[in-house]
Formats: structure tokens, C-alpha cells, sequence
């Protein structure tokens, strides 16, 4: 599709150097803007736990051993939070760097078998999809398990020709480094997708030697070695063993990624959740996926071997996945390289078509149309105040027009021949304007508008303005009612000790009360109707003051929010006693100091 002239431009690396420059930018711009969300306290708190104790081996949170992701994934956060301290920037550096291993094992698969044109393509497509930029800003094991998958096919296909001990070696590596961040999927997911291939023309009689052998048994030995080191060395002192059942990091292999697959125990999703889930990760490029698949199965008979080899593998990781009984939206990340790399060389294999040019003129009108709103959104702003009595957040005010006014400049400029797009994308015209605007809107709402709406957020405010409230409750008397959520809590205000958790099922807020008679306790919970109102029945089962109970410190806002309730317990044989800071009159205020430093365990354990 690129005229001679722009070939030789991609070869001289100028398209694959912009490329590069704008991935680096669109994962790495004000990434730690926002505070922690969802799972990502997970990470950030294990983490901080490794490096309060010491203890590297045993990943715990609120210092309870806590096996449910191999150690990998927080040991890539260790090095950067020594660097920059451990803050949500740091926590979030390890996916960032996976997202670009990810898009470097796409291209470079993509270029061995389809060309450079579709490998830049398949590189801007997977960089713009909703899937892959959300989990490569998020502190999590998802995009490491993704980018190992993506970079064992991509080292293997490279490898095949001459293989060798050292090759193999390097491919189990990365496989199995995969799956001491997430789980087994990291080896699983490169075997479906190299299979067609290695049964295509008998190649896999090839791979039938000692070194193969050899390099399998040296690679699963490395995956194994930390759990076995885990289980033969105590945990540091004050580590909690698990809750429950005990599990070692060995049980818990076989727990969540055998028993898990045949017999879930959580994430039940419907066995025809990937059917949209998958397009939901590959969005804005869904439909460019379904018509490449419509038109592979149309033209079977005329595709290219690894055409036809990779469609297959896509179609039995899909399967694999779909067949586990344990299921969630993100767990079919893995396939978006691969999904991303095919949608390409269909594209370029297909550009000529009416169809596609259909395609991808209602793309191109469709950025054109979106960057159009953004610029003009600024005109919007006296409505916006008019509704909610505040302007949005400074960085949304000023990302959402320039993005939009750069993806026009783009795409105006794309319309000349030779112009400058075609010569730093790679890419021929209009093509070239379609994706690389489609990716500069997509990095201004996850690099910039997302960020910015960490101003609506409450909680690290709220955690971190209690700090002077709970700086006279030791640890040992601090409880969450109902909820299992501390280590936000512990990670913003630098607790280095564990809190009790309390649940109405077992009465744990009746013998947490028990044990502390004649003290002052804090009890930390949602706000909601239900958790309120089970407090205010555990507390009269323990003898507190029936009246309801008033924080003496509450997020504000409605639903999912915090309060936080000091409570004085009476002594033995004195119930009447009972009080509720704050029950019979307004909450208390929270004084306006500045927040402590890390406060120490009262007790050990």
C-alpha cells in the first residue's frame, strides 16, 4: 500500500521511532495522578508490607500471608519504589513497561510474518484499544501476563530456525517469568497459539530434542523455586498465617489454576461472556476484527499459511478460556496482540476492497467527528458550571480540546500526498490519520481525563485526613466492620502492624468489644444502610447504647463511603456505662493537624 518512497522511510526507523515515542507518552503521561482504585491497593500494600518486613517470599496484606498471585508481579514494584518511593507512580511502573514489551512482541511477530506495514499497523491498533491502555496504566499482574504471551510467541517464531539449548531456554523463561505474575495462562496461551503452527508441515518433529526437553524442565524449576523457597523458609516474624484453610504458595498453584479452571469458586461469568468481552477489550477496533473475520472464513482457501495459523490459535485460546469455569472480562486480555495482528494484515491485505474503504472512511468521519467535540467542548463549560456549580478539572479543560485539535491538524494533513504522516507512521493515507488520531484521542482520555477525575474522588482525602482521629487508637483496637478494604488505609497512612476485621456472620464485632472492655476502640466501615445498620445491632448485642450511633469522621458524598466511629467500651460488669462520642450531639471534628508518621503495633502477634 505505501508508495516506494515510504518504504524506504520505514526502513530508516523514523515511523517505528515515533511510534515508540508516542507509546512511551500515551502509558507513562501523569500516571500517578490517580489514587489508588480497585485492586491496585493489592499491589501497592503487599508490596510496602515485602519492604517493611523483609520478607520478599511471602506476600502478605494487613500482615496475613496472602498467596493469591505469585510473587513476580510485586517484585517488580520493589525497584522503583526504592527509586521514587512507593507512591501510585512507582506501583504503576511495572505495567507501564509490560505494555511496551507488549507492543515490542506484537511488531516484531507482526513484521516476520505480515510485513512492517501491518506490524506498525498492528502496533497503533493495539496501542489505541481500550483494554490495553486500561490495564497498562493500572497496577496489576494483568498486562505482564499479557506481554509474556505475546513476547514466548514472538521469541519463538524468531527461534525456530536455528534452535538451539540457549533459545528454548530464553522462550520458558518468558513463559514461565509470565506465570509467576498471574498464573499458568502466560504458558498456556503461547502453546495454543504456536500448536497450528508447529503441526503445519510437521514442524513440531523439529522441536523433539534433548534441548527442548532440557530448557522445559530448567524453565518450570525457575517458576517453582519461589513458591518451594517460600515453603522451606519461616515468613518474617509477625507475618499471619492464612485465613481458613492453610495454603502454601505450592497449594494455591494447583488451587487457582487447576481447581479454579474446572470448578470455580468465584468469577462465575456466563460460558458466553467472551463473545462480548473480547470486543469490549479491542474497542475502537471491534468491528474492524468481526469484518476480518467474516473475511478470512469467506477467502479460507486463499490465505497465507500463517494467516490461517494464527486465526486457528486465536480460536483455541478463545475456547481455552471460554471452557474455564472461572471467568472475567479481563482474563482474554491475552488475545488482544494476537487479535490486533491479524486485524492488520487483513487491513493491508484487504485496503483496495470496497468494503474496507467503507470501513474505513466511517473510522475516519468518526475520529474526525469526536476530535471535532473536543476542540469545541470548551463552549460547554458555562452549561457544565450551570449543572453542577464547579468547572471539571483543569487537566480535562485543556487535554480534551488540544487532543481533539491535533487529531484534526492530522487528519487535514493527511489528505496531501508524501505529506508528513505518511513519512512518521508508516502508513498510507488516509489510513495513517485514521489510527494515529484514533490513538491520540484514546491516549488523552486515559493519560489526561481520567487522571484529572481523581479531583471527584473522596477516599485518599478522607484516609488521610483521619490520621490525627485514629492517632490515639492503637492498632490493636482499630477494626473494619464488615469489609475486608484496609489497605488503602494502611498503605496511605503508613500502618506497620495488622487491624482486626470484623463480620456480623461470626460475631466478631461482639468479641472484638469483649476483649477491649474498659478501653476505646475505632470501627471503620461503609456508610451504606445495610453496614450501618449491622453495626447498630452488633453494638446493643455488646452492650453499647442503643441509640444510633454518630461518626466522628464520614467521606462525604452518598454510597460506597467511609465513617468512622470512636466508640468506649465499658468496663466488665459496667454496661450502662457504654458511650458514643458524638451520639447525642453533632460528629466530631477532625483536627486540623497534619498527619503522623507511621504508627507501630501495639502488640505482637
Amino acid at each position: 500500500m505505501l508508495p516506494e518512497s515510504d518504504r524506504r522511510n520505514v526502513r530508516s526507523g523514523i515511523a517505528e521511532d515515533f511510534f515508540w515515542l508516542f507509546a512511551v507518552t500515551a502509558l507513562f503521561m501523569f500516571l500517578g495522578r490517580n489514587a489508588l482504585w480497585a485492586s491496585e491497593d493489592r499491589w501497592a500494600e503487599i508490596t510496602r508490607e515485602m519492604i517493611v518486613t523483609g520478607d520478599y517470599l511471602h506476600p502478605a496484606i494487613n500482615w496475613r500471608i496472602y498467596f493469591d498471585k505469585p510473587q513476580l508481579s510485586y517484585w517488580f514494584i520493589v525497584p522503583w519504589a526504592h527509586l521514587f518511593g512507593l507512591t501510585e507512580f512507582s506501583v504503576r511502573i511495572p505495567s507501564a513497561l509490560a505494555a511496551l514489551a507488549g507492543l515490542f512482541g506484537t511488531i516484531r511477530l507482526a513484521e516476520r510474518f505480515f510485513g512492517r506495514e501491518s506490524a506498525l499497523l498492528g502496533g497503533w491498533m493495539l496501542l489505541s484499544c481500550y483494554g490495553f491502555l486500561f490495564w497498562g496504566r493500572t497496577a496489576a499482574a494483568d498486562m505482564a501476563n499479557m506481554a509474556a504471551g505475546v513476547l514466548a510467541v514472538a521469541w519463538f517464531c524468531y527461534a525456530e530456525e536455528k534452535p538451539v539449548f540457549w533459545k528454548y531456554l530464553v522462550f520458558y523463561l518468558i513463559a514461565f517469568g509470565g506465570a509467576l505474575t498471574k498464573g499458568l495462562p502466560a504458558v498456556a496461551v503461547p502453546a495454543a497459539m504456536l500448536l497450528p503452527h508447529l503441526l503445519n508441515h510437521g514442524r513440531w518433529l523439529k522441536h523433539l530434542n534433548i534441548s527442548n526437553f532440557c530448557a522445559l524442565i530448567i524453565g518450570a524449576a525457575v517458576y517453582l523455586a519461589p513458591f518451594l523457597t517460600a515453603s522451606c523458609i519461616p515468613p518474617a516474624e509477625g507475618l499471619l498465617p492464612p485465613e481458613g484453610e492453610v495454603l502454601t504458595g505450592l497449594e494455591l498453584v494447583w488451587k487457582e489454576n487447576i481447581v479454579r479452571a474446572f470448578n470455580a469458586f468465584d468469577h462465575k461469568d456466563p460460558f458466553y461472556s467472551y463473545l462480548y468481552n473480547l470486543p469490549r477489550l479491542l474497542l475502537p477496533w471491534s468491528p474492524f476484527f468481526a469484518a476480518a473475520l467474516i473475511a478470512s472464513a469467506a477467502a479460507w482457501k486463499r490465505l497465507s499459511g500463517p494467516c490461517r495459523e494464527l486465526l486457528i490459535g486465536i480460536g483455541l485460546v478463545f475456547l481455552m478460556f471460554s471452557c474455564s469455569s472461572s471467568r472475567r472480562w479481563y482474563y482474554i486480555l491475552p488475545l488482544a496482540p494476537f487479535c490486533m495482528i491479524f486485524t492488520a494484515a487483513a487491513i493491508c491485505r484487504c485496503g483496495e476492497k470496497r468494503w474496507m474503504k467503507i470501513m474505513l472512511s466511517v473510522m475516519r468521519w468518526c475520529v474526525i467527528f469526536a476530535a471535532s467535540l473536543g476542540l469545541a467542548a470548551p463552549v460547554m463549560l458555562p452549561v457544565f458550571s450551570m449543572l453542577f456549580n464547579h468547572l471539571p478539572p483543569l487537566l480535562a479543560v485543556t487535554a480534551v480540546p488540544f487532543a481533539g485539535l491535533v487529531t484534526l491538524v492530522i487528519c487535514v494533513a493527511d489528505g496531501r500526498p508524501g505529506n508528513g504522516v505518511e513519512r512518521f507512521t508508516g502508513l498510507s493515507s488516509p489510513l495513517g490519520s485514521t489510527v494515529v488520531g484514533t490513538a491520540v484521542l484514546m491516549a488523552a482520555v486515559f493519560g489526561a481525563v481520567v487522571p484529572s477525575l481523581t479531583f471527584y474522588r473522596t477516599e485518599k482525602t478522607f484516609i488521610r485526613s483521619a490520621a490525627p482521629l485514629l492517632a490515639g487508637i492503637p492498632l490493636k483496637d482499630t477494626v473494619f466492620y464488615e469489609t475486608d478494604s484496609a489497605a488503602k488505609f494502611q498503605f496511605y497512612l503508613g500502618w506497620n502492624g495488622p487491624v482486626s476485621v470484623a463480620w456480623k456472620k461470626n460475631g466478631g464485632l461482639a468479641k472484638f468489644i469483649d476483649s477491649r472492655r474498659g478501653g476505646r476502640i475505632a470501627v471503620i466501615c461503609y456508610g451504606r444502610e445495610r453496614e450501618l445498620a449491622a453495626l447498630s445491632s452488633d453494638l446493643a448485642a455488646a452492650g453499647i447504647r442503643k441509640n444510633k450511633p454518630v461518626p466522628a469522621l464520614r467521606e462525604p458524598g452518598e454510597g460506597k463511603k467511609w465513617v468512622i466511629f470512636l466508640i468506649d467500651i465499658p468496663g466488665n460488669g459496667d454496661p450502662e456505662k457504654a458511650t458514643l462520642p458524638g451520639a447525642s450531639g453533632p460528629a466530631e471534628k477532625t483536627p486540623p493537624a497534619a498527619a503522623p508518621g507511621p504508627r507501630k503495633t501495639q502488640e505482637k502477634k
